[in-house]
C-alpha cells in the first residue's frame, strides 16, 4: 500500500473515532436535557424523539469502523450513510 493510501486510511479511521466521541457527547447532552424538568413540553417531546433516533449512532459508527478495518467497504459505506443522516432527522423535529 502506498504512503498516500495508508494516510487516507488512517485519516478515515481517525474521523470515525472523532465521530464516535462526538456522538457519545451528544447522547450524554440529550440525557442531561431530559433530566431538566423546566423545559417546555414541546421541547421535551423533541428531545425524547432525538434520544430514540440518536441511540443507534454509536453502534453504526462502530460497525463502520469494523467494516472499514476489514476492508468491507460496502458495509462501511452503508453504516456511515445511516449514521450521518440521523443528526439531520433530529434537527427536523425542532423545525
Amino acid at each position: 500500500m502506498s504512503q498516500d493510501a495508508e494516510s487516507l486510511r488512517q485519516l478515515y479511521l481517525l474521523s470515525i473515532n472523532l465521530a464516535e466521541k462526538n456522538a457519545t457527547n451528544i447522547i450524554s447532552y440529550i440525557e442531561k436535557l431530559l433530566t431538566n424538568e423546566t423545559i417546555a413540553r414541546h421541547v421535551r417531546s423533541c428531545v425524547d424523539t432525538c434520544a430514540e433516533v440518536y441511540s443507534p449512532v454509536i453502534k453504526l459508527l462502530q460497525d463502520d469502523h469494523n467494516a472499514f478495518r476489514s476492508k468491507n467497504y460496502a458495509t462501511a459505506k452503508a453504516s456511515l450513510s445511516s449514521a450521518i443522516t440521523i443528526p439531520d432527522s433530529c434537527e427536523q423535529f425542532f423545525a
